[in-house]
């Protein structure tokens, strides 16, 4: 099966202005993704989409650029609208995808390794996941086994202890791996899918904000 690495990088950010080129120990923040990325597989694999001018210049040479419109560049445009550009772009050559977001720039490669193969074998979607704990009460949760998603909503700190009974998992964001054959614009995360439960804490951190990037300085310190 064929298969491509698609990493979505837009020019705006709302919380944390640039934050795709923001430095992140040595290097810029999408690096480490681009990094990740070529440990994985070749060059002519690997696709960012974007429509900013400094990502084009630096990286035109590492990866495939796939130059997004203004129109799937604003903060309102989703990931899904993201993936169909870029199967268009591409011809729908791949079977699957493997998203990965630059903001999540701490990844095992050993289980994204054992998610293509588990991938292979049951051929659906297979997303990462961590376990819900009390520094996560915003993000959107999930029962394991259920796979139900739950509105994204805050939970009460006083309901904390039945979601920790209940032992929820949050949609983490370190990777996405996608059947583009069943792909038709729906949310990623209303199809069936298989969660990866990832257990180090650094590799749940998405960065959002200046505080979300000094953690993840610590982690590197």
């Amino acid at each position: 099966m064929n298969y491509a690495v698609l990493i979505p990088a837009r020019a705006g950010s709302v919380r944390l202005k640039n934050k795709n080129l923001r430095n992140l120990g040595n290097k810029k923040l999408i690096s480490w993704t681009i990094n990740f990325a070529e440990k994985l597989t070749s060059k002519k694999k690997i696709f960012i989409s974007t429509d900013c001018q400094k990502i084009i210049n630096l990286f035109k040479k590492k990866v495939i650029i796939i130059k997004r419109p203004k129109h799937l560049s604003t903060s309102k445009s989703s990931t899904e609208a993201v993936i169909d550009h870029f199967v268009k772009k591409t011809k729908n050559f791949f079977d699957f995808l493997i998203l990965l977001q630059p903001t999540s720039p701490f990844r095992s490669l050993s289980s994204l390794k054992v998610a293509i193969k588990m991938f292979k074998r049951y051929e659906v979607n297979i997303i990462s996941v961590s376990r819900f704990t009390k520094e996560d009460l915003k993000k959107p949760v999930f029962v394991i086994g259920k796979k139900k998603i739950i509105k994204k909503s805050q939970i009460k700190i006083k309901l904390f202890q039945k979601i920790i009974n209940k032992k929820l998992h949050f949609i983490n964001g370190n990777f996405y791996i996608l059947s583009l054959k069943k792909f038709n614009k729906k949310k990623v995360i209303s199809y069936k899918f298989i969660p990866l439960i990832e257990k180090h804490k650094k590799n749940k951190l998405d960065i959002d904000t200046l505080k979300d990037l000094q953690k993840a300085n610590k982690f590197i310190n």
